[in-house]
């Protein structure tokens, strides 16, 4: 794996182990409990997260068999990722698009850790398989940014993965 990939791949691993450990010490009440009316529960915010590398990693897998079909990110690509993965740390909130905003109600711990999990090996094995070259191209699209090579790709998954877990925090401090 290119080693910058890897550092953002080990990023999220270790992120997601110590969630994992935390969502096993905290009770059921304040996993699905919601915070507001048509607010996420703390489960559903999780499900989410897992739901949008799913779905990432299997159109990245998708475009990486023929990506020298599409573009090296050129300067508007890179800006408007940069934008984006930035804005992640603003206070504004963004809606989930429909593919990945559609959440169980009470998705079972056990469902997640498993699903998550097979969703990490399949990650690896896509970053396994990027080059430098294939790597700087158009291969993830983002709703709003648009067209991101892969090492933005994974810098906007890193940022989509903190931005949640502090959701997902306040959930269970009941704010």
């Amino acid at each position: 794996m290119i080693d910058q990939l890897q550092k953002h791949f080990v990023k999220l691993e270790k992120e997601k182990d110590q969630l994992m450990e935390l969502l096993t010490q905290t009770g059921f009440k304040q996993l699905y409990s919601r915070p507001a009316q048509g607010k996420w529960s703390a489960m559903q915010v999780v499900w989410h997260m897992m739901l949008a590398e799913k779905i990432s990693f299997k159109y990245i897998e998708k475009r990486m068999k023929n990506a020298d079909q599409y573009p090296v990110a050129g300067l508007k690509s890179r800006l408007l990722s940069f934008m984006v993965i930035h804005g992640l740390n603003l206070p504004l909130k963004f809606k989930a698009g429909v593919a990945v905003g559609d959440v169980p109600s009470e998705p079972a711990l056990e469902d997640l850790e498993k699903q998550w999990e097979e969703v990490r090996i399949h990650m690896k094995a896509v970053l396994d398989q990027a080059t430098d070259e294939n790597a700087s191209r158009c291969l993830y699209i983002h709703p709003v940014a648009g067209p991101m090579n892969l090492f933005d790709a994974m810098r906007f998954m890193v940022k989509h993965f903190l931005r949640h877990k502090r959701q997902l925090m306040k959930c269970l401090d009941g704010s």
